[in-house]
């Protein structure tokens, strides 16, 4: 199927920003790429060194999934962006995307690069590599979302002890209301913990 492929950022200023070709899916895409330019797959192992995947779209729906690499794609415009990896669900399924793909092209980037079978092997474990810990970090939870995580002041100092939207009353009713701590300090000097708080009262 022939279809445009709109190649974003660095990728496009290197080899074209709009490619048609036929291409059914993304490893399609990949061959094409690699067989037009040479430069390819030195480039797209430079992007896996520092930490740069690739975003696939068709028609605006980004591909998540490694099994859609080799399906029919159906018809519809691609667009490929490098993108670097950030701690997001995106970025890990983009990951494990990224991953699978590399294990893949492992041969072929081997041979042009005239790696022995050892190198590509270990190409190819740095793909499986990557796109398990994408799957890793897809499935665990976000410890940033769970309602349940206990609170530590271990390390955290008198920033969790003290909560910087709490109001301070500037006039209090006779013995209703106790002072508003304002201020806390922890110093240790001579194996002595001295402890010092600052209450505001009126």
């Amino acid at each position: 199927m022939k279809r445009n492929v709109y190649l974003e950022g660095e990728l496009g200023e290197k080899f074209g920003s709009v490619r048609e070709m036929h291409a059914e899916n993304i490893v399609d895409v990949m061959n094409c790429l690699s067989a037009n330019f040479e430069d390819f797959f030195p480039y797209y192992t430079e992007c896996y060194d520092k930490g740069i995947v690739f975003a696939w779209k068709i028609n605006n729906t980004t591909i998540l999934s490694p099994n859609e690499i080799s399906l029919p794609l159906g018809e519809g415009d691609m667009i490929v962006t490098p993108v670097p990896v950030g701690a997001s669900k995106l970025g890990d399924a983009l990951k494990l995307v990224a991953g699978v793909l590399l294990t893949v092209f492992a041969p072929p980037i081997g041979a042009y690069f005239g790696m022995s079978s050892m190198g590509v092997a270990a190409l190819g474990m740095g793909g499986k590599f990557l796109g398990n810990k994408g799957l890793q970090d897809l499935l665990s939870k976000d410890p940033a979302q769970d309602p349940n995580q206990d609170s530590t002041y271990v390390f955290s100092g008198s920033d969790q002890a003290i909560s910087e939207v709490d109001p301070i009353p500037i006039c209090y009713g006779r013995l209703r209301v106790p002072g508003r701590v304002i201020s806390f300090q922890v110093a240790n000097e001579d194996q002595t913990i001295y402890h010092k708080a600052v209450k505001r009262t009126r």
